[in-house]
């Protein structure tokens, strides 16, 4: 299972805090979603047994930038939270960072878009894992139920 802190902009009141509440939780694999309000952050706990973050973002698009210069590498070791991702706007425009100090001294950098296909992508590996665990066992059951299908 894994955690991520977004920060929230635009939300002004408790029905935006329910409606992006509800849209989280709504996600295949999300197990809970908390929205707090004042501090315009969403904590998601979610699956994440089968891809790592990183594997997910390159899927997804994001663009990786190295830390490949002694000043960049000291501004990533700084970025909280390390290996979490993060709302940032900048240009006005939405952008999710992750920044990963340890693994590969990287940070990731994706759209709204790239992220919401980020989702996407950890959901249809969680089903196609969940598929796959239960196949056998599946035969063994859907045998009690033979001939199969029934005879019309």
């Amino acid at each position: 299972m894994a955690n991520i802190k977004l920060r929230v902009t635009g939300m002004t009141c408790g029905h935006c805090q329910a409606k992006v509440e509800k849209a989280l939780k709504g996600v295949t694999g999300v197990y809970s979603a908390i929205v707090d309000l004042p501090d315009g952050e969403a904590e998601i706990d979610f699956n994440d047994d089968q891809v790592t973050t990183e594997q997910l973002l390159t899927a997804a698009g994001f663009d990786k930038k190295v830390a490949d210069t002694p000043e960049r590498l000291a501004h990533l070791e700084r970025l909280t939270p390390a290996r979490k991702l993060v709302a940032h706007r900048r240009d006005g425009k939405l952008y999710y960072v992750y920044a990963d100090p340890e693994m590969c001294k990287c940070l990731y950098v994706g759209t709204a878009t790239q992220y919401r296909i980020a989702l996407e992508k950890r959901m249809a590996n969680e089903e196609l894992v969940a598929m796959q665990e239960h196949q056998e066992d599946d035969a063994l059951l859907w045998a009690l139920w033979a001939p199969w299908p029934w005879p019309r």
